[in-house]
């Protein structure tokens, strides 16, 4: 068995997306987020909506629907977010969101959208 798909079961993750296990490892605090000398840019209540979907949901179809977004413009929107943040990706973006305290407990993004597990894991981005 895989060092991930070991820690994914451990979480009670499996089949989920490295996207996910990663907002998992931060929000747990079995990890620490990335250094990041910059600020977070200013964030939309949209921004946070699809940042807190990303972290939280592994399939394309899941991300839409907890951010509001039809399914047919989720990617572009992905990729405008990641450009926003200065991420290299959309796990980078999820890293850096916990560094920046967007997402966590507690935190804005985080109280916004919940319920992971009610969508199984399928696809990923």
């Amino acid at each position: 068995m895989s060092q991930l798909k070991g820690v994914r079961r451990a979480l009670g993750l499996s089949g989920t997306t490295r996207r996910v296990l990663v907002h998992s490892l931060l929000e747990r605090g079995y990890v620490a987020p990335p250094a990041c000398e910059r600020p977070a840019p200013g964030f939309t209540s949209d921004d946070l909506a699809l940042l807190s979907a990303l972290a939280q949901h592994p399939r394309y179809d899941c991300i839409a629907e907890a951010a509001g977004i039809p399914v047919k413009n989720l990617r572009a929107e992905i990729g405008a977010l990641v450009a926003k943040t200065g991420a290299d990706n959309a796990i980078h973006l999820v890293s850096l969101a916990h560094r920046w305290q967007l997402l966590g407990i507690n935190t804005p993004a985080s109280n916004r959208h919940h319920g992971a597990a009610a969508h199984p894991p399928g696809g990923s981005p």
